[in-house]
């Protein structure tokens, strides 16, 4: 039985949330962030406040505890947040994708913390609030490094249950940490959960994408973002376009380079412990699915593959019949791993 309501299905990016472009900036609201501390609720300042309101975040449950501040890794700043449920059933960490920041899935954290489930995400580095070489990387392993330390620092605060939940570049990172481990973990790290919406593996049009790379990639850094129809819902697009403070105009070379890297690495992985469940829509044109899904099999021989007729590539933003399919089959999912136990914060 789905818990399918109104608030988290509605867009959060039309008119009534978001209307205009705001006036706070990344910089300001780090300039208000403390150190993060997912055991204490954040009292928002008024650049937070404007953040929370431009991206929906305060449509959220009334029972909803919010902490937010900047996590130091490596030489990496981060911009971390944490949303708790009472009596939750544990904690999804969420990766977004490659582009995209935390403000973008206000939908589905909406839907986890109705389902119970508290939600940790994160923006990557050079990404929605987070510092860094802006869309930029200089090698998937660092993803990993970040995922597996925060990870490893707040695991005790997350309950009993574990999921990590990706999207496109977040499915691929939270893959790598499965696969290729770059960081030794102080104590065994137990995941209950992988579900990987749209995974990358080859992006479309991969070989002319390497040839672009041998071509300019020694001597350009930076590379004009052309905005695709990523997604059937038009307000979300429009927002991406016109009123999102947080997005790059240029891709960076360093990115599609660790890309390069990356993908043969991943291509050449076999039967892979563990039965994640992927996502993805046959209309997507930002990975290649129709090459991507029959290596998966062999990578996770026992996954459960769902492919979406008419689903696009950000299919937490998708059109509102293709969301709906893809809470459900989250919820559906999650639903397995249901404890007859729930974590009250309140004992803590």
């Amino acid at each position: 039985m789905t818990i399918l309501t109104e608030s988290p299905l509605l867009s959060p990016f039309n008119s009534a949330y978001s209307d205009q472009r705001p006036d706070f900036t990344a910089s300001s609201i780090r300039s208000e962030l403390e150190p993060f501390d997912p055991s204490q609720p954040t009292l928002c300042d008024r650049q937070v406040r404007a953040y929370r309101h431009h991206y929906g975040f305060d449509s959220l449950p009334d029972d909803t505890d919010y902490s937010i501040g900047m996590e130091s890794i490596q030489q990496a700043q981060l911009v971390v947040q944490f949303f708790q449920s009472r009596s939750a059933m544990g904690t999804v960490v969420i990766v977004h994708g490659y582009t995209d920041h935390a403000g973008l899935y206000r939908s589905v954290i909406d839907y986890l913390l109705r389902l119970k489930w508290n939600v940790l995400i994160y923006d990557l580095p050079g990404h929605g609030l987070s510092l860094g070489d802006p869309l930029g990387i200089d090698d998937f392993k660092t993803y990993v490094t970040q995922l597996n330390h925060l990870l490893q620092t707040y695991r005790a605060i997350m309950g009993k249950r574990l999921v990590l939940l990706g999207q496109s570049t977040g499915a691929a990172i939270i893959m790598s940490q499965q696969i290729m481990p770059v960081m030794h973990l102080m104590q065994p790290l137990h995941i209950d959960q992988r579900i990987l919406l749209a995974p990358l593996l080859r992006p479309t049009r991969f070989e002319r994408i390497k040839k672009l790379y041998r071509l300019v990639g020694w001597f350009r850094r930076r590379y004009k973002r052309d905005f695709t129809d990523n997604s059937g819902d038009p307000e979300f697009l429009a927002f991406v376009r016109q009123r999102d403070p947080l997005q790059y105009m240029h891709f960076s070379m360093n990115w599609i380079r660790a890309m390069l890297k990356w993908v043969p690495l991943m291509e050449a992985q076999r039967g892979v412990e563990g039965a994640p469940l992927i996502i993805q829509g046959d209309e997507d044109v930002t990975v290649d699915w129709r090459h991507n899904l029959p290596l998966f099999e062999q990578i996770y021989p026992e996954a459960q593959t769902c492919l979406l007729q008419g689903g696009r590539h950000h299919l937490v933003n998708d059109a509102l019949d293709i969301r709906k399919q893809v809470f459900v089959k989250i919820e559906e999912c999650l639903a397995k791993l249901s404890s007859p136990h729930p974590i009250d914060r309140r004992s803590r």
